[in-house]
């Protein structure tokens, strides 16, 4: 089938054949319309636009059968529609393609998936601010209830410390508690009387403040718990009434180091390896690690619960060896029983059979 629209529509006036007068249409040709006039569309700036001819500028004469002007008309109508769905289906295309964001494009604009970054600064000023609660709760303490039998001759004072070693902390990453790398406190020296009084409010205060019992260390002898607010990261160590004199200090989760952690992790794998079960806790720095004079070896002395444990490892890479847990110069025989912690500990001090002070030799 022939399409006719498909032909060029000539750019030159057609000499026109003589139609017989008998056959002449007698509408003036004046009453004829001409074809409108297409809208230039707008191109867009992305996509290549259609182009469409602007049919002003096209040359050709009406030709007198208003049936033909009607066809030519409805033609260039045509184009014109086609062109301009066309184009509005491009439009459309694109607005989707605007639309349809991928979920990392579109996430990454959202403000709650942003996590909120505390400076070093902001986690000093919230522990401070804790401290400066309790300080308040402590001095309006009223001891006019304490009867004259439980008075004691101790001047009231409450000093500013900081890193205490404290408090005690079980991270996610922690075989064993660790204490925080640095902390804030208070040292209270008063009555026992006093002191008594004085943790109560403590432990009112905390609560007010959103703190609740850290049960997964005891952080004292006595068997007190901390108090910890995971709201604010904030772990505060106990306050015990059993003396004179309380050190009472809190810090921010965040103040442990890895490396740390990491040997404490060895350490105590070590003790377990020997003793059945992991310490309470440790407390080790890799800056501590010694080379023994009797080499490869190395030699290490950190805190395990309230006593020294001295560890060893024949080299470098070896595995840690937990010797023993001392609160004293240990006996010459002891390090002379195991062969491994005589070469590692060789030149320290030790006591001799007959009581007196000696290095660990090679030989007796």
């Amino acid at each position: 089938m022939e399409e006719s629209q498909d032909q060029p529509i000539p750019t030159t006036e057609p000499t026109p054949e003589p139609i017989p007068e008998s056959t002449m249409d007698p509408t003036p040709e004046s009453t004829t319309e001409p074809a409108p006039e297409a809208p230039e569309p707008t191109p867009e700036p992305t996509e290549t636009p259609i182009i469409v001819p602007d049919i002003s500028e096209v040359s050709y004469k009406v030709p007198h059968n208003p049936r033909m002007v009607r066809v030519i008309a409805g033609g260039v109508i045509a184009v014109v529609t086609i062109a301009g769905l066309g184009i509005a289906l491009k439009a459309l295309g694109n607005s989707q393609k605007a639309i349809n964001v991928t979920p990392s494009e579109s996430s990454t604009n959202k403000s709650e998936n942003v996590e909120t970054v505390v400076t070093e600064s902001e986690k000093q000023t919230l522990v401070k601010n804790v401290l400066a609660d309790i300080k308040s709760a402590i001095v309006s303490v009223d001891d006019s209830s304490i009867p004259d039998s439980e008075q004691e001759d101790i001047a009231t004072s409450i000093q500013d410390v900081y890193d205490t070693n404290s408090p005690l902390y079980i991270p996610s990453s922690a075989k064993v508690a660790v204490p925080l790398e640095k902390s804030f406190g208070l040292q209270i020296s008063a009555s026992r009387a006093l002191i008594r009084l004085m943790a109560d409010q403590v432990k009112a205060k905390l609560s007010e403040l959103g703190f609740v019992e850290y049960q997964d260390v005891k952080q004292d002898l006595s068997g007190n718990y901390g108090y910890i607010n995971r709201e604010n990261n904030i772990i505060c160590g106990a306050f015990d009434a059993s003396s004179n004199t309380v050190t009472f200090s809190c810090g921010h989760l965040s103040w442990t180091s890895p490396e740390k952690i990491a040997l404490i992790n060895s350490l105590a794998e070590a003790y377990k390896e020997k003793e059945g079960d992991y310490p309470i806790m440790i407390s080790a720095d890799p800056a501590d690690i010694k080379d023994s004079p009797y080499q490869p070896y190395q030699k290490l002395t950190a805190s395990v619960g309230n006593s020294a444990g001295l560890f060893y490892r024949s080299d470098k890479t070896a595995d840690w060896v937990f010797f023993t847990a001392t609160q004293a110069l240990l006996s010459c025989d002891d390090y002379y029983a195991e062969s491994g912690a005589r070469h590692a500990f060789q030149g320290e001090k030790c006591l001799n059979r007959s009581g007196s002070v000696t290095e660990v030799s090679e030989k007796n």
